[in-house]
C-alpha cells in the first residue's frame, strides 16, 4: 500500500493530511496543491518496502526539489540537472514550512516531478528517466 502525505501550515503548526493512493492518474492534480506557503511538501510511501518520494516547493514557480528516501534514510537521493553543474544560479523554495535556498541544478520542473511520482505509484522504484544524485 502506499500512502500519500501532504503538509498542510496553519498559522506556525502542519496539520498533515494523509490518504491513501490508488493510482497515479491524479498526481497532476495533488502536485499543485503544492502552493509554497500552506502546502509546501508531499510524500508518497510505499509502506511495504520502506521507500519514499519526497518532493518540496511548488507554488508560483512550479519547481521542486524531489528525493528518494530508503528507510530511515539509510540511501537518500536527489533529481539532479547536470548541465547546471557548474551554475552558481539558486533558487528560494519552501518545502517542509521552511524556507531555504537550493542550487539550480536540483531545482525539477512540474513536469518531472509528474513523471516521478507517477513512475514510483505505479512501480515502486525509481524514475530511470531523470538523474539521480546520492546524498
Amino acid at each position: 500500500m502506499k500512502t500519500l502525505l501532504i503538509d498542510n501550515w496553519v498559522k506556525n503548526k502542519n496539520k498533515t493530511e494523509e490518504y491513501e493512493v490508488t493510482s497515479s492518474d491524479s498526481v497532476p492534480e495533488v502536485l499543485r496543491m503544492l502552493d509554497g506557503k500552506k502546502r509546501t511538501q508531499l510524500s508518497i510511501q510505499d509502506d511495504e518496502e520502506e521507500i519514499a518520494v519526497i518532493v518540496g516547493g511548488g507554488g508560483e514557480k512550479e519547481l521542486f526539489i524531489i528525493n528518494y528516501v530508503v528507510g530511515e534514510a539509510e540511501e537518500s537521493y536527489v533529481v539532479t540537472n547536470p548541465k547546471l553543474d557548474n551554475s552558481k544560479e539558486e533558487v528560494s523554495l519552501v518545502t517542509g514550512g521552511q524556507g531555504g535556498v537550493f542550487p539550480i541544478k536540483y531545482a525539477a520542473s512540474f513536469d518531472t516531478a509528474v513523471k516521478v511520482l507517477k513512475y514510483f505509484i505505479d512501480e515502486s522504484n525509481m524514475c530511470p528517466d531523470v538523474i539521480w544524485e546520492e546524498e
